[in-house]
């Protein structure tokens, strides 16, 4: 005779934080918008490794933050040159993001984000260097 068995239901503090069944709009958004920006620096001359094309399309350095280009702050965070890890943790970590504060906090949330690590990175904190090119 074959017995089936159900796995054990998982407590409730642990379903809280699994995505809910309902689509995360805002982090698949965000997740097509990062692979966009990233296709269209790939086909720049130069490619997505090429510090000219990211600061084209957003990256910061010191001079630019002095300089109140305050837009780079939120372009910076599409703009990747090691991209696959960074969709990864967008989509895993967007999804229960989402679902724990809602759509419109976890896009708050997510454009925000480069407000404190772009500066700080571009100043070269730590890093050895003043003036570096900061990208997502």
């Amino acid at each position: 005779m074959n017995v089936m068995r159900t796995a054990p239901a998982l407590p409730r503090s642990v379903t809280r934080l699994l995505p809910a069944r309902r689509v995360p709009v805002v982090t698949v958004l965000l997740f097509v918008a990062l692979w966009i920006v990233f296709a269209l620096e790939s086909v720049q001359k130069g490619g997505s490794d090429n510090a000219a094309v990211l600061f084209r399309f957003g990256a910061t350095t010191s001079a630019t933050l002095s300089d109140r280009e305050l837009w780079r702050l939120v372009a910076s965070t599409f703009v990747h040159r090691d991209i696959a890890v960074n969709a990864l943790v967008l989509f895993v970590a967007g999804s229960i993001a989402e679902t724990l504060y809602g759509r419109l906090r976890c896009l708050a949330l997510s454009l925000t984000r480069e407000r404190r690590g772009a500066p700080r990175r571009a100043n070269g904190n730590r890093t050895g260097g003043y003036n570096r090119l900061a990208a997502g």
